[in-house]
């Protein structure tokens, strides 16, 4: 029987906790496995069918031979594409039973396939870096797969020499960077570093909000013009992008001495446990910002603020516009390999080209797709 996708529903139940059984007996990471407390949707509404509201995250699966093979959760919403709003689906959180099962190999590619035939833009963000499977995936079915940039701000030395990961990768390394911690080196040579690297910027004051309105609309339309590709980002999605309930989020509007809106910011505070890069750090991610053209360099200033302000050990940020990439050079950041994967479909590859061959002018940050869930 041919593979077809279909949206999760109860009437699954059975299939996936049989799948997800096969799964485990295949040791495969928890976090592929399907939730089995499945979310009432409309079964009736096939993929063809887009979704009503301007932001919509739904659960595929992929069935065959009477049995769920694989699956994804697909975002959907407004883009801004080469001057054109577009509906557009970023594919979230793909698996198949080929991860245990050579003969179900095939699930995958023709899941994507599936999925093309309906949603041409379609694009996908995050998968661990250009070597894990799911990206290797794309590249050989011709998507365009590339790392956004990462930077970094410290802003608690001595705690940062001490828990940061890959400072301690060998016994040396790990011996200096506790000496430098300890002994005061680090406190007094790593802020003076940064600030050499800094250049002047005007000063944004940060005002903490706490719920989106339409008066953010006028931020986007701004912007827009800047971008060759970019989820919308306006009063009526940015709360089903950011839920400002979330007590990790802190969300701040950017106005000027006199008191004029030039933008706003997000930030993610989370106290991390033994993660493989960050250690024990409290990490405050700059998920996402927007402003007026030439407020760049004062927004990151503004963002490292207040990522101190809530006691942030280390501020990180994955921008792929090449303005914000320069506000954070210009600020003192410091850059280190990324693992953060940006990949579009041929024919979203193909639309964004046609103004920004290089993709200097997209504005992809962690807040788009599951980025920001591993910090």
């Amino acid at each position: 029987m041919a593979l077809r996708l279909e949206l999760y529903s109860p009437a699954h139940l059975t299939q996936v906790r049989r799948l997800n059984a096969r799964l485990r007996e295949g040791n495969v990471d928890p976090g592929f496995l399907l939730s089995e407390n499945p979310r009432i949707q409309c079964p009736e509404d096939p993929l063809e069918k887009k979704p009503d509201a301007p932001f919509a995250k739904r659960q595929f699966l992929a069935v065959e031979d009477h049995d769920v093979r694989g699956g994804f959760l697909l975002q959907e919403q407004a883009c801004e594409i080469a001057g054109e709003t577009h509906w557009c689906a970023n594919i979230q959180m793909p698996f198949s039973e080929g991860l245990v099962d050579p003969k179900f190999s095939h699930v995958a590619v023709r899941m994507f396939r599936l999925l093309l035939r309906d949603r041409p833009f379609v694009f996908a963000v995050g998968m661990g870096g250009a070597e894990a499977p799911f990206a290797k995936l794309l590249l050989a079915m011709n998507w365009r797969v590339a790392l956004v940039p990462f930077r970094f701000y410290v802003l608690q030395p001595s705690r940062f020499l001490r828990e940061i990961q890959p400072l301690h990768s060998s016994p040396t390394r790990s011996l200096f960077a506790n000496i430098s911690a300890r002994s005061g080196l680090g406190n007094a040579v790593l802020p003076a570093l940064q600030r050499l690297r800094m250049r002047p910027t005007l000063r944004l004051l940060a005002e903490r909000i706490y719920q989106w309105d339409q008066g953010f609309s006028s931020d986007w339309s701004g912007y827009r013009r800047e971008c060759s590709f970019g989820a919308v980002r306006d009063g009526t999605t940015l709360p089903f992008i950011f839920d400002l309930t979330d007590s990790r989020l802190f969300a701040y509007r950017l106005v000027d001495g006199e008191h004029i809106a030039r933008g706003w910011l997000v930030l993610q505070v989370t106290t991390l446990r033994e993660n493989k890069y960050f250690g024990s750090l409290c990490v405050a991610t700059l998920l996402d910002a927007i402003c007026e053209p030439t407020f760049e360099r004062a927004a990151v200033r503004a963002a490292v603020d207040c990522a101190r302000q809530q006691d942030a050990d280390v501020l990180v940020t994955n921008q792929q516009h090449r303005r914000w990439i320069a506000a954070s050079d210009e600020n003192g950041f410091w850059k280190t390999p990324s693992n953060y994967v940006f990949a579009t479909s041929p024919q979203l590859t193909q639309r964004i080209g046609t103004v920004d061959p290089e993709f200097t002018r997209v504005h992809l940050s962690r807040s788009d797709g599951d980025g920001r869930l591993n910090l």
